[in-house]
């Protein structure tokens, strides 16, 4: 029996635009995963407006559960990107701004097969759309993890996590590098903080160690969470 591929952890949602399809990826360290297809019908603006709708109603759930880097990908010259960026500036603000705000980035190309999503996610200009924007976001989270340290409000042991969940006060993130990742992903105990978080709609992000706020998480041993 062949050995089945690892996903690996969670890095990015990616929005693939062509002429006759949307599709959207959830794009894991080690390959691509086909959320949904949706067939564009560009004769008609209102079935346009339901498909971006559609798409925010598919990755809102994704979105708050801790992924917050999405790319979107569209042919060269295409008008798919520029229009659903101006609909969410439009008309959903709360995905740019506020607590579960994402980070959007572009590149060129099609993602409408797993071949095609993952060549794609492994290309250098995608990597460095990923880079960016994810560099963007990680300022944010590396000024609110200091106030954390600073006041003593952390958490980094994985029973010590578990523990705060379950009380009043629960952490507002976890943050967890991919080196810590790989060496305890067959641990129950981790898998059950990730379901005890998602329970209780707690963000969790895996961060690259190499990275700047991944490395001052490494720092006390990769894994961290903070009220």
């Amino acid at each position: 029996m062949p050995e089945k591929q690892r996903r690996g952890y969670p890095v990015a949602l990616l929005i693939g635009f062509s002429q006759q399809q949307t599709s959207v990826w959830k794009i894991y360290s080690e390959k691509a995963h086909l959320e949904k297809t949706i067939i564009i019908n560009q004769d008609n603006a209102r079935n346009f407006y339901s498909l971006i709708e559609e798409i925010i109603d598919l990755i809102r759930p994704t979105i708050k559960s801790g992924i917050t880097s999405v790319i979107i990908a569209s042919p060269s010259r295409s008008k798919f990107s520029n229009e659903f960026l101006d609909h969410i500036r439009k008309r959903h603000k709360w995905l740019i701004e506020g607590k579960n705000s994402v980070v959007f980035g572009n590149v060129t190309g099609i993602a409408d097969t797993t071949k095609s999503a993952f060549e794609l996610f492994k290309g250098t200009d995608f990597k460095n759309v990923l880079i960016e924007i994810t560099s963007r976001d990680s300022d944010h989270l590396k000024e609110n993890l200091e106030r954390g340290l600073k006041e003593n409000e952390v958490f980094y042991t994985i029973d010590e996590i578990h523990n705060q969940i379950k009380k009043e006060e629960k952490p507002s993130l976890i943050l967890i590098t991919n080196v810590f990742y790989e060496s305890h992903k067959r641990d129950r105990r981790l898998q059950s903080l990730f379901q005890l978080a998602q329970n209780n709609l707690i963000k969790t992000r895996i961060l690259t160690a190499d990275s700047s706020l991944g490395s001052r998480v490494q720092q006390f041993g990769g894994l961290i969470a903070f009220l």
